[in-house]
């Protein structure tokens, strides 16, 4: 399986790390990292570099994602909010406002926290952009944590 700039940056994200602090890690650059990030090519060499010191910090490849051994609840919900924000093209905090705009009384972090099962909690979200933008960063957030929980999307 190669590694791809996506997977490098969830697992930056789950474990809280910088480029820098990766980089360093790996024995390679900031520019490095954010290049292959980005989508540009990367040695196989600097990508087993890279692999590596996710791999000692606790983070497992799978296909098109990551798992994590090491993390607590915490650090994975962090982790599950920037790469929601990130795939929605908005910052954390814009993202928690649209949140609240919306009328969900919790914060995303809140929504995407919510423990599993069944039962668990699910947003409907319907009507309008932001409905959708919501949506989408939840869904988004739960791929990210494995949890097959997607957002209702009502009629309009």
């Amino acid at each position: 399986m190669t590694l791809t700039g996506t997977q490098i940056r969830m697992a930056r994200a789950a474990l809280a790390w910088g480029v820098r602090d990766l980089a360093a890690k790996a024995g390679t650059t900031a520019n490095t990292i954010s290049r292959i990030e980005g989508g540009g090519d990367a040695l196989a060499g600097t990508l087993a570099k890279i692999e590596d010191a996710l791999s000692a910090a606790g983070v497992e490849f799978i296909q098109n994602g990551v798992k994590y051994s090491n993390l607590n609840d915490k650090t994975l919900i962090a982790a599950s909010v920037q790469i929601a924000a990130d795939t929605v093209g908005l910052s954390v905090e814009k993202l928690d406002e649209l949140t609240k705009e919306h009328g969900i009384a919790a914060s995303f972090a809140e929504i995407v926290g919510f423990e599993g099962g069944s039962k668990g909690y699910r947003p409907t979200l319907k009507g309008s952009n932001t409905a959708n933008i919501i949506a989408d960063a939840y869904d988004a957030a739960r791929e990210f944590q494995g949890d097959p929980r997607r957002a209702f999307r009502g009629l309009s």
